[in-house]
């Protein structure tokens, strides 16, 4: 079945409709792989403003400045800067790379140290951690809403429906999620390197699916499509004080092709964000690291693997950390460029 359009789920008498909006995330997260929540009860609208904030105060920071708190990717670093073209996540059609900017940041934890982040973000440390456990909240409300739906087993001790968010707490060891700040900055029509797919479309960020469980969205401008078939991709509409969330890589994997996690892409949308530049904000959620994923003991899922466009169907992926690390290490050019062996068609 071909969706048009991306569901919207009400999480309005969230308590008393359980069951009800347990299935509609659960079909949507079967036919589409995405889908808008309504209605949270986390973050609030003020923390959500407040973090735009401090995002576009950060990029609008010398060069110099952003890159002292730059990512080592060689190195596995994952928490910094990644400036214009940094990453790659199409190689078929992109030559330079993606044109954006973010800063990432693991899990902000009451003893986590940030004394390499930006001045900015130390100061308002508070507003970041405020944001950042409003999101979790609502991720981890997804993840018992999906092992409800998938039939999981109940927690044996407390009887609770736990059996995925209980791998996903804020407070861990091992760092379960990674905020992340995003800047497409703006372009005019024919500037130089502009890098289009075969309808002309102006790619900003390359078609792929994301690494983790789920991802959280705030967007503030159109940009963002969804692969619906072969050759058809829809817009994802911008609905005010709406969390986007779509199935990553590793829950399609943990699933065995069940929950579907879609190709989706940032294309230039110049005429619907007036000469402005595009901000998002994506909040990522995964397992601590030794979390097995595979074997899950649903019902629902079935019995062989499918084949997947960008992780090897015979793999040997057994935990969290593997399932990242084989990813993440595919979708940056300097990994490209000193690993020729590596097959990107995909990544």
């Amino acid at each position: 079945m071909t969706v048009h359009s991306i569901p919207v789920v009400d999480f309005t008498d969230f308590s008393n409709r359980y069951e009800e909006i347990a299935e509609q995330v659960l079909e949507a997260c079967k036919n589409i792989g995405f889908f808008h929540i309504i209605n949270a009860s986390t973050p609030s609208s003020a923390e959500v403003n407040r973090a735009f904030e401090l995002s576009k105060e950060y990029f609008r920071l010398p060069v110099e400045e952003k890159i002292k708190c730059k990512q080592d990717t060689a190195k596995g670093k994952i928490e910094g800067y990644l400036g214009l073209y940094a990453q790659r996540l199409d190689p078929k059609i992109q030559k330079k790379g993606d044109y954006k900017e973010s800063f990432d940041m693991e899990t902000l934890t009451s003893k986590k140290n940030i004394d390499h982040f930006p001045s900015l973000f130390q100061e308002n440390r508070t507003d970041l951690e405020a944001f950042s456990k409003g999101m979790h909240a609502t991720a981890l409300q997804v993840l018992d809403l999906l092992a409800f739906a998938l039939k999981l087993p109940l927690n044996e001790k407390t009887g609770a429906n736990d059996w995925l968010s209980s791998t996903h707490q804020y407070e861990t060891n091992g760092s379960t999620s990674v905020l992340r700040l995003l800047r497409y900055p703006n372009r005019k029509p024919g500037d130089e390197g502009e890098e289009c797919d075969s309808k002309k479309n102006v790619i900003l960020a390359g078609q792929h699916t994301d690494y983790i469980m789920i991802t959280l969205l705030y967007q503030t401008a159109p940009g963002l499509q969804v692969q619906v078939s072969d050759d058809e991709w829809i817009t994802v509409p911008v609905r005010s004080n709406a969390i986007l969330v779509n199935m990553g890589g590793m829950f399609e994997w943990f699933t065995n092709g069940l929950l579907k996690s879609a190709m989706h892409r940032v294309i230039d949308m110049p005429n619907q964000r007036d000469g402005k530049d595009r901000y998002s904000i994506g909040y990522f959620i995964h397992p601590e690291p030794d979390t097995k994923i595979i074997n899950m003991p649903s019902p629902l899922i079935p019995s062989e693997r499918p084949d997947f466009k960008e992780i090897a169907k015979d793999a040997e992926i057994t935990t969290s950390a593997e399932y990242l690390e084989y990813r993440y290490r595919r979708s940056f050019l300097e990994k490209q460029a000193t690993n020729p062996e590596l097959d990107y068609d995909y990544i």
